[in-house]
């Protein structure tokens, strides 16, 4: 059985940090945001989502590319569902 433990970190670390991200813009007012601000919302957002792909490369290299992973697969429903079933199966 695969082991996602590397993804699950890895997805709980791109909620945390993204949400962070853009809940500080959104305490922001419209007056005080500057593309500077979205830009690194968004540059946080990219590279936690690398790193959830990055993640997942490592925890199915014996059927993925990891180079194909980091840059193809992204915290999407899909990931998640897995995630959440092997979740479900460890602590069963």
């Amino acid at each position: 059985m695969l082991d996602f433990s590397r993804t699950a970190e890895a997805l709980e670390k791109f909620d945390r940090d993204v949400n962070a991200a853009w809940d500080a813009l959104g305490a922001m007012s419209n007056d005080e945001i500057t593309d500077g601000h979205v830009w690194k919302a968004q540059q946080i957002e990219t590279l936690r989502g690398q790193e959830v792909g990055h993640a997942f490369g490592l925890d199915t290299a014996d059927r993925n590319s990891l180079e194909t992973c980091e840059m193809c697969v992204r915290p999407d429903a899909w990931l998640r569902k897995i995630v959440q079933e092997w979740k479900e199966r460890q602590n069963a």
